[in-house]
């Protein structure tokens, strides 16, 4: 299990989709990805991020953000990914 609140791995989840999907560089292993994945499908009841509607329990279930287009992604998404950073604060 990553070690943070549901709604910070909402954030994890969208900066390791930007950064492999549309910057083509892993910012993670695939199967840390993969369980982060699993982590958010079984907290899912408990997210109350306010980027959670850009994640489908589809998605997780797949282990994929690959369906999210650039201008779905949160600015300051872009910009944590752009800055290199892993946490979300």
């Amino acid at each position: 299990m990553i070690q943070a609140s549901p709604d910070k791995r909402v954030a994890l989840f969208l900066m390791a989709s930007y950064q492999y999907y549309l910057c083509y560089e892993s910012i993670m292993p695939d199967r840390d990805y993969d369980m982060l994945c699993r982590d958010l499908l079984t907290d899912w009841d408990a997210i109350e991020s306010p980027h959670k509607h850009l994640i489908t329990r589809e998605m997780l279930e797949s282990g994929t953000g690959y369906n999210l287009r650039a201008e779905d992604y949160p600015q300051e998404i872009i910009d944590k990914s752009a800055g290199g950073r892993s946490d979300t604060d």
